[in-house]
């Protein structure tokens, strides 16, 4: 199992119907090559974390690193899991209305803190096994 995570900022805002033509699109795409992860985003800045198989995920970032939309700032990489940390979650677009926000902003806040500051990104990937614990607590939707 190979993961990653990245933040980027966005050219242009988005708003709430942008954000859901684009999760849409996303989950069908990640779907048919078995990836799972998340979306997230505030003030102009994503999060998203993707988890699958090595060249599936590689090959979908380099798409996204090719997107106008937005400029990455951060890849971050992880190697060797045994088992997805968000199963069911082919894009899952995480915002105030689907999810308990004040667990969920803490978590995203931390890594848009070490994303952009730090290289110890064993601190990141502890902020992400929270947040799938919380997902695991039905704390997420």
């Amino acid at each position: 199992m190979f993961s990653l995570i990245y933040s980027s900022e966005a050219i242009e805002p988005f708003n709430f119907k942008r954000l859901s033509d684009l999760c849409n699109k996303s989950a069908g795409c990640n779907q048919q090559l078995d990836i799972t992860g998340y979306l997230y985003y505030r003030d102009g800045k994503f999060i998203q974390y993707l988890e699958g198989e090595e060249l599936k995920v590689s090959g979908l970032m380099s798409r996204i690193l090719k997107d106008s939309r937005h400029n990455v700032t951060q890849v971050i990489q992880e190697e060797g899991r045994t088992q997805r940390r968000f199963p069911n979650w082919s894009m899952h677009y995480l915002h105030k209305g689907l999810v308990h926000f004040e667990d969920v902003i803490g978590c995203h806040l931390e890594l848009l803190k070490y994303s952009k500051t730090s290289s110890n990104t064993d601190q990141i990937w502890r902020v992400l096994d929270r947040l799938a614990e919380s997902r695991n607590h039905n704390t997420l939707n």
